[in-house]
């Protein structure tokens, strides 16, 4: 198992513990599920990225950023997010901006710590991305803080010289694919109830 995917799992499975025990302590409880329909929150997070950029393992390039998000719960076990990113790679100081959307699956509505799953899509300067992860955020009435993981697939967008001349052939080069994984840091403040 490849480096990065071992501390997305890690990160995954740390994320469920902290749910299990959400579960049974107190002070994880919140309002009856329906009070957390209906939210809308504005934050600020940090962001640190490993994307692999070839064939050997230990060829990643390193990013690190911040950015801000909205979110919107419309429906108590289900939520939106929007999110915009300004990265630089620490190891050649390139700067990409980066924007999603994802949608979340809160298995728990209404708890204060608050465990979800989350998949979406989006672009980071020229190439499309797509996102699986979890995220684990504490709630202290209109204050959250949360940590996610994610999984991240790149794909370079069709080159220009890329032309279609028939439907099953092609010509050009081929699209590139990279993959790597995230972790985001965040506060997120909640209006509403």
């Amino acid at each position: 198992m490849m480096r990065i995917e071992r501390i997305v799992a890690l990160a995954g499975t740390l994320l469920a513990a902290g749910v299990g025990s959400a579960r049974a302590h107190p002070w994880c409880e919140g309002g009856p599920p329906e009070q957390a329909a209906g939210r809308f929150g504005v934050g600020l997070h940090h962001t640190s990225q490993a994307i692999e950029t070839g064939e050997a393992t230990d060829e990643r390039e390193h990013l690190g950023g911040g950015g801000v998000h909205l979110r919107f719960r419309f429906l108590p076990r289900w939520s939106a997010e929007v999110g915009m990113d300004h990265l630089r790679s620490k190891d050649d100081d390139r700067e990409l901006r980066s924007t999603s959307l994802s949608l979340a699956f809160h298995p728990l509505p209404g708890r204060r710590v608050d465990f979800y799953l989350l998949a979406g899509g989006g672009r980071r300067d020229d190439r499309r991305q797509a996102q699986v992860g979890v995220g684990l955020e504490k709630r202290f009435r209109h204050l959250g803080i949360g940590v996610e993981a994610r999984m991240i697939a790149l794909e370079d967008e069709d080159p220009p010289e890329m032309q279609v001349r028939s439907s099953t052939t092609t010509t050009g080069s081929e699209r590139e694919h990279t993959h790597g994984g995230q972790v985001t840091l965040g506060l997120t403040w909640y209006f509403g109830r």
